[in-house]
């Protein structure tokens, strides 16, 4: 929906303000994609907005926090993750990223936050595979430059050895 692309586009906005170094605008961005979300009927998920709005702004998880049916699991526990650790529980954390792993937020649109996380928490380091069409939300593309990345959408060129 149109609602949806513009909180895609507000999330990226925010993270372009960060990277700045401005927070009015980067909370303002944040604050607009919240809003444009409730505005959808029924609510969409919002799995990717909660953790990005932790990440950048420290505004805790909700305690209803997001579903989705394609990732039952892996969802909750990146998010208990996230919150785990802004509540300064780092085994909680830790444990559940693993659960999230486990559970195939690998393969999912919440790879890149799963995998900034696993950065703070120093935990191993999750696969970056090429984002495959269709390419939203875009502000995975702003997570990879976070994780040094790039955006890529084709597999990195390998060296062949003579």
């Amino acid at each position: 929906s149109q609602y949806g692309y513009a909180v895609d586009a507000a999330i990226l906005l925010a993270h372009l303000a960060s990277w700045r170094g401005d927070r009015p605008t980067m909370l303002a961005q944040l604050s607009e994609a919240q809003a444009l979300r409730a505005e959808q009927r029924p609510n969409p998920p919002g799995g990717i907005l909660d953790l990005v709005a932790a990440r950048l702004a420290g505004t805790p998880i909700p305690s209803l926090a997001s579903e989705d049916e394609d990732y039952p699991q892996a969802l909750p526990a990146l998010l208990a993750a996230r919150a785990a650790l802004q509540a300064g529980d780092r085994a909680t954390a830790l444990s559940q990223l693993e659960l999230a792993r486990a559970t195939g937020i690998g393969t999912s649109t919440y790879l890149e936050e799963a995998a900034l996380l696993a950065r703070e928490l120093q935990a191993a380091e999750f696969e970056l595979p090429p984002i495959d069409p269709p390419f939203g939300p875009y502000g995975r593309f702003a997570a990879r430059r976070e994780l040094g990345a790039g955006g890529s959408v084709v597999p990195a060129r390998r060296t062949v050895p003579p």
